[in-house]
C-alpha cells in the first residue's frame, strides 16, 4: 500500500508521518478490505515501511497476523543515519524536467539498480508542479523531520517481540545492532543477506525476492501457500513444487468459522455421483469417433475393455514413469511434448501438417486446469491453440 504522503494515496494530512499515524493507516486498510474476519496476514515492509509493518506487528492487535517480513532496515544504522538525513535529501536532485529524467537520475544515482523496475515504481513517486513547470518529489520528507526518530526508536525489541515468524532481509552486509545480534544468535529470527543488490532490494532482485518471501511463506505453513502447498507435495498429490504453487492456491479456501483454509470442492459430500463419473467409462471412450490418446501414470493399469481395444489400435497409450496421478503438473514438459505430439501426428490444426520442433515445444504456454475444465496449450510461435 502507498503509505500517506506517498504514492497515489491521498489525505488531509500529508505530513503527519507520526509511527502512530501510519500504523493506524495500515489497520484501517486492513479493516476495509477484510472486516472482522481477515484471512493470515504477512506483513511486509521495506526501510520505512518495514518500521510500520514491525510496529503494527508489535501492538498485537491483528489476531491472524501470521507472518512480518522486514526489508533492509535495521534500528542501530537507522538511529545513526538520522544526523545526515537533511543533508543527504538537501543534496539529492530536487527537479526533473520530464518522468524519464526521475528515473534515469533513481538508477544512475544508485537509488536503484533495476531500470525495469524504476519505470513501474518511480512515476508514482514523482508529482508535477505547476508553478516550477517539472516534477518533484512527491513524498515532502524534510517536512517531517520531528517523526524521524519515532520510526526507529526501539524498533529492534519490537521486532524480536512480534508472536510471529519473522525474516529480516539485508542488502549486501550483515549490519544487525546489539539487540538484534543476540535474537539472531537465539534464533528468534531468519536473517537472510542478498548480495549485489542496493537498499531496494525488492526492486533490484524481484525474483529473488519473490523466492525468499515465498519459501519462507512455505516453510512456516502460512495459509494456502504455505500448508497446503506442502501438504500436497510430501503427501505426494503432486510432486512439482512450482506446479503445487499455481494450481494449489485455488484448490483451497478461507473458512471464517474455523479461522483457516479448507479444501474447496465438498468431495465426501458427492458420494451420490462417484460411479456414474466412471461407470461405462471404458467403452465410451472406445467409442469416441476421434484420435484417442491415454496416459498413464507409472504402470500399464488397463482394464479388459481397454486392453483388448489397445490390441485392436483403437487408441494410443502413453505410460508416464516417475510421475504421480497429476501427470500434467508433475512433468508439465514431457506432457507438453505428448499432446503436441499427438496433435501432430493426427494433423490437428496447423500443428498437425507440420513438424513440431523441440524449440516450438519450449516455446509454448502450457495451462492446464482440473475438474473438468479445457487442457489449453497456446503455441505463441504458431498462433494455435488447441483444445
Amino acid at each position: 500500500m502507498d503509505l500517506r504522503g506517498h504514492g497515489k494515496s491521498s489525505t488531509e494530512n500529508e505530513l503527519d508521518l507520526s509511527i502512530e499515524t501510519l500504523c493506524g493507516d495500515v489497520l484501517a486498510v486492513l479493516k476495509t478490505m477484510y472486516g472482522n474476519s481477515p484471512p493470515a496476514i504477512v506483513l511486509v515492509g521495506h526501510s520505512m515501511g518495514g518500521s510500520v509493518a514491525v510496529h503494527v506487528a508489535a501492538k498485537k492487535v491483528l489476531p491472524s497476523l501470521a507472518g512480518l517480513i522486514v526489508v533492509d532496515v535495521v534500528e542501530g544504522t537507522a538511529m545513526a543515519s538520522l544526523m545526515h538525513m537533511q543533508k543527504i535529501l538537501s543534496n539529492r536532485m530536487q527537479y526533473f524536467p520530464t518522468i524519464e529524467k526521475a528515473i534515469e537520475w533513481s538508477v544512475k544515482g544508485g537509488t536503484l539498480r533495476n531500470v525495469e523496475s524504476a519505470r513501474i515504481s518511480i512515476p508514482s513517486t514523482v508529482k508535477y508542479d505547476d508553478s516550477k513547470k517539472c516534477y518533484v518529489h512527491r513524498a515532502n520528507l524534510m517536512e517531517t523531520e520531528q517523526y524521524w526518530r519515532g520510526w526507529y526508536e526501539g524498533l529492534s525489541e519490537k521486532f524480536l517481540s512480534s508472536p510471529v515468524p519473522k525474516i529480516l532481509l539485508l542488502a549486501g552486509t550483515d549490519r544487525l545492532d546489539r539487540a538484534l545480534t543476540i535474537g539472531q544468535m537465539q534464533g528468534k529470527f531468519q536473517m537472510v543477506l542478498v548480495r549485489h543488490t542496493g537498499h531496494a532490494i525488492q526492486e533490484d532482485v524481484p525474483d529473488e525476492f519473490a523466492t525468499i518471501v515465498l519459501n519462507f511463506i512455505s516453510r512456516n505453513r502460512i495459509g494456502p501457500n504455505g500448508v497446503e502447498i506442502e501438504w500436497s507435495v510430501k503427501g505426494g498429490t503432486l510432486r512439482n513444487v512450482e506446479s503445487a504453487r499455481i494450481s494449489i492456491p485455488s484448490t483451497v479456501k478461507y473458512d471464517d468459522s474455523k479461522k483457516c483454509y479448507v479444501h474447496r470442492a465438498n468431495l465426501m459430500e458427492t458420494e451420490q455421483y462417484w460411479r456414474g463419473w466412471y461407470e461405462g467409462l471404458s467403452e465410451k471412450f472406445l467409442s469416441s469417433p476421434v484420435p484417442k490418446i491415454l496416459l498413464l501414470a507409472g504402470t500399464d493399469r488397463l482394464d479388459r475393455a481397454l486392453t483388448i481395444g489397445q490390441m485392436q489400435g483403437k487408441f494410443q497409450m502413453v505410460l508416464v514413469r516417475h510421475t504421480g496421478h497429476a501427470i500434467q503438473e508433475d512433468v508439465p514438459d514431457e506432457f507438453a511434448t505428448i499432446v503436441l505430439n499427438f496433435i501432430s501426428r493426427n494433423r490437428i490444426g496447423p500443428n498437425g501438417v507440420e513438424k513440431i520442433t523441440r524449440k516450438q515445444i519450449r516455446s509454448s504456454k502450457k495451462i492446464y486446469n482440473r475438474g473438468g475444465n479445457d487442457h489449453v496449450l497456446d503455441v505463441r510461435k504458431d498462433h494455435v491453440t488447441g483444445r
